[in-house]
């Protein structure tokens, strides 16, 4: 999926690719929502829902470099040590908090390991955890991506805009040393920083 993803963010904004990749899953689990009894449907959700997912997973880590960039650029600090480890702690505990509470739910829902059968509220919660609860994170991601981008992109333009004042004065102090060429064509700014 990573070569895939690679692809497509050299045609694609993060935000298109991450909302398309969230559709996907949503897809994939309106389809598993369908038939939630047949074993094949089943396994051709799982496959839909983690090409969605993984588009996803793919670019996390370059979402986390846009977050310290514009950390660094809101507050003058830049801190991506602190930031990258404060990712993998957060991965870690949310795996560990997610297992956690959701033993606890079956656990409240009278599931047993051990029994021959489970009862109906046990088979109603593991319904619920699986079928409709991803739906509920896709729309979460998606709509918690489209702010963090939204802020992102304000400050790639401002980023931008400051680099292109930064090389003009540059060009302006070397120009007569070096006899640099005028630039002959017009760059579009929204193709300088994809994001």
């Amino acid at each position: 999926m990573s070569f895939i993803t690679f692809g497509l963010c050299k045609k694609l904004d993060t935000t298109v690719i991450v909302r398309t990749g969230m559709i996907i899953a949503i897809v994939g689990q309106i389809v598993g929502i369908l038939a939630p009894t047949s074993l094949s449907v089943q396994m051709v959700s799982a496959v839909i829902r983690s090409i969605g997912w993984g588009l996803l997973a793919a670019l996390i880590h370059s979402m986390v470099g846009d977050a310290i960039e514009y950390g660094h650029w809101r507050t003058g600090h830049k801190a991506p040590g602190t930031t990258y480890a404060a990712q993998g702690v957060g991965n870690k505990l949310g795996v560990l908090i997610g297992s956690g509470v959701t033993t606890l739910i079956l656990g409240a829902s009278g599931y047993d390991g051990a029994a021959a059968a489970q009862v109906a509220s046990a088979l109603s919660t593991i319904k619920g955890v699986y079928l409709y609860l991803p739906l509920v994170e896709c729309f979460i991601v998606a709509s918690h991506e489209a702010w963090h981008m939204k802020r992102v992109r304000i400050f790639l333009e401002w980023y931008a805009k400051e680099m292109q004042r930064l090389f003009d004065s540059y060009e302006a102090q070397v120009s007569d040393v070096v006899g640099l060429p005028k630039d002959s064509r017009k760059y579009d700014r929204n193709m300088l920083y994809r994001t």
